[in-house]
């Protein structure tokens, strides 16, 4: 995964776009992500810092012509107001979409494939959910990891990374 940093930063709670200076403190950990097949729960990666994903994975099987949603909490334990995020784009037989926003109404998709920088204060947290769509060409037994970063927007820099894993199944 290439890392790329943008200009503007992501206010995911608020709709649109807001240029903002990117300001940071060390001291890790910065961040902490979660993810849960659910919005209400289950969410996994409590205190969990791991640049592999390991004890921070999800799973679902899903047909082809299916999608299947994850959802993760980024928390900003503090030392800086803004993380950078970065997430896994497309692919053939895949296609992922990031949400965010009230009600998930807002597609963040580019700008966090690109890497973009979230505006988050100390003790706040987002949650984005990721929309993952098998297109009918993924063969039954492929998988798709989504994989999810967020890092502080200055060095020294921590890392947290959570996965979506996606597996092809048969259709009923």
């Amino acid at each position: 995964m290439r890392l790329l940093r943008v200009s503007a930063m992501v206010f995911i709670g608020v709709t649109g776009l807001i240029a903002a200076p990117a300001a940071s403190s060390p001291g890790p950990p910065n961040q902490d992500n979660r993810i849960a097949p659910t919005p209400d729960g289950g969410y996994l990666g409590e205190e969990i810092y791991t640049e592999t994903g390991v004890g921070q994975t999800v799973r679902k099987d899903a047909p082809p012509g299916k999608t299947v949603r994850f959802f993760i909490r980024v928390m900003n334990l503090g030392g800086s107001s803004a993380i950078h995020l970065e997430g896994t784009g497309d692919s053939k037989c895949f296609r992922v979409r990031y949400w965010g926003g009230p009600g998930y109404g807002t597609n963040f998709t580019s700008l966090i494939v690109a890497g973009t920088d979230l505006a988050n204060s100390p003790g706040h947290t987002e949650t984005v959910r990721i929309d993952v769509r098998v297109r009918t060409c993924a063969p039954v037994g492929r998988i798709k990891v989504v994989e999810f970063d967020t890092s502080p927007v200055k060095p020294p820099a921590d890392f947290d990374r959570v996965r979506a894993r996606v597996v092809v199944v048969p259709g009923l």
